[in-house]
């Protein structure tokens, strides 16, 4: 054996090894990247089903909290002029909490979930189970309407509002 196979042999195993080690990185790096988007596209879910319908909901309550706030406000208020503003607000109200409650729709996956979101459904008067019969009761269609919160909180005395 002479010194130059030697060489080349050692040549050899190193370009080899060399190769194996870039072949190797490489399907490091092809597993990276599927895993990085995998974790992306799980990131993106969570945000479409659970962080925009929480904060439709959070969305929801605040404006349902200033609305009582409006609702109290228009049972104290004597002016007229103030009262209707008061219930345009209100009404204004309830359309937003309608499209915010809808956005959370998407994001239930639970049969609870789906039945606590038909409840609050009813309770405002959407198109769903029971409203349709409350509208033809001649009862106001959502829960914090101030001619319904003033029929339950009204003296004896005191004649209907116009």
């Amino acid at each position: 054996m002479n010194i130059r196979n030697a060489r080349a042999s050692l040549g050899l195993k190193l370009g080899g090894l060399s190769v194996l080690l870039l072949a190797f990185m490489a399907v490091v790096v092809a597993v990276a990247a599927l895993s990085l988007s995998k974790v992306a596209d799980n990131g993106h879910q969570m945000y479409t089903s659970s962080v925009r319908p929480l904060n439709a909901l959070s969305d929801a309550r605040g404006t349902f909290n200033f609305s009582r706030a409006l609702v109290f406000k228009h049972i104290l208020d004597r002016d007229p002029a103030v009262k209707q503003t008061m219930q345009t607000t209100i009404d204004d109200n309830i359309k937003a909490i309608k499209a915010s409650l809808g956005e959370v729709r998407a994001g239930l996956s639970t049969p609870a979930g789906r039945q606590a979101y038909d409840r609050l459904d009813a309770a405002f008067g959407a198109p769903g189970r029971g409203a349709a019969a409350r509208r033809g009761a001649g009862v106001p269609h959502h829960p914090f309407d101030p001619r319904r919160r003033a029929q339950r909180h009204r003296p004896p005395d005191v004649a209907d509002p116009p």
